[in-house]
């Protein structure tokens, strides 16, 4: 038995269009769990006509993608074999479960499928494949595309992967101080460090609804998140780094790229932000029981 979670706010159109994908799936033996986010646009009196038999969980305040994954995780870690999470503004490809499938049972060190995500604008354009964040640097990368439908091992998986129940159940939880960004880097690192292998799956195929953006619009996107951004980098890097003082020393570099930015959108806000989730991420980095490197 596969479960099927998907946390929502707000997103009403988006989440029964993802339903309505995942039931035309060649991969069957599944049920779908819709985490409700605390959203006020009925999304659950919505789904509950629509589709009845998706079960619909609700948080009484909007918590974050962490938590809402973990109460998936909570209310059917004895009911199913696989996990598989999904964002809400996204249809999935008919076959990319079983491909998904496919690969993740090949061997037992492998606990983790990524698919490829493309913009559903653009269905031909691909928004990332293999990603990563550098734990020496906190830098947030993509790597080239390697032009094959072949699936390779890769560190990361991004905020879409099908998983093994005895996985979750070796590393526990996504952890919920991150509440969104970052906390699917940290979990995959935590898969890798419990000596599991993650595969990435080209062919499988999900497309998402986000929209193009020009450098001028993502960077304004960009700095609308100033604090979590700032906050999440710092403590997913010290929880992960072999060296904390690499990071530490190489900080200043984003704090200025981000006072040039404020200054050249005119955003004192952001730059306020900004410093607020640097200053309590590096707090929280102090008190982390564990050596600086």
């Amino acid at each position: 038995m596969l479960t099927i979670v998907v946390p929502t706010y707000n997103r009403q159109k988006d989440v029964l269009a993802l339903v309505a994908s995942i039931k035309k799936s060649d991969y069957q033996d599944f049920r779908i769990v819709i985490v409700n986010d605390a959203s006020t646009d009925k999304t659950k009196e919505t789904l509950g006509k629509a589709h009845p038999e998706v079960v619909v969980l609700s948080n009484q305040k909007n918590s974050g993608a962490a938590a809402s994954r973990n109460l998936g995780i909570k209310n059917f870690i004895n009911q199913t074999d696989y996990f598989l999470f999904l964002d809400s503004d996204e249809i999935i490809e008919s076959n990319a479960i079983s491909l998904l499938m496919s690969e993740i049972n090949k061997n037992e060190e492998i606990a983790a499928a990524t698919p490829s995500v493309y913009y559903f604008d653009q269905p031909g354009r691909k928004q990332y494949g293999e990603v990563d964040v550098g734990v020496y640097t906190g830098w947030n990368y993509s790597t080239p595309d390697k032009k094959t439908n072949e699936p390779w091992l890769v560190k990361s998986c991004g905020g879409n992967f099908l998983i093994k129940k005895e996985a979750i159940e070796k590393i526990g939880l996504f952890d919920e101080i991150f509440r969104v960004f970052y906390e699917d880097a940290d979990f995959a690192r935590r898969i890798i460090k419990a000596g599991y292998e993650i595969v990435y799956v080209p062919a499988a195929k999900v497309w998402h609804k986000t929209p193009i953006l020009d450098k001028k619009i993502a960077t304004k996107k960009w700095l609308a998140h100033a604090y979590l951004t700032a906050r999440n980098k710092i403590i997913f890097v010290r929880k992960h780094s072999p060296c904390f003082l690499v990071f530490v020393l190489i900080y200043p570099v984003y704090l200025l790229f981000y006072i040039f930015k404020a200054a050249q959108f005119r955003d004192l806000k952001a730059f306020k932000e900004f410093c607020r989730g640097m200053c309590h991420g590096f707090k929280w980095a102090v008190k982390y029981k564990k050596p600086f490197g």
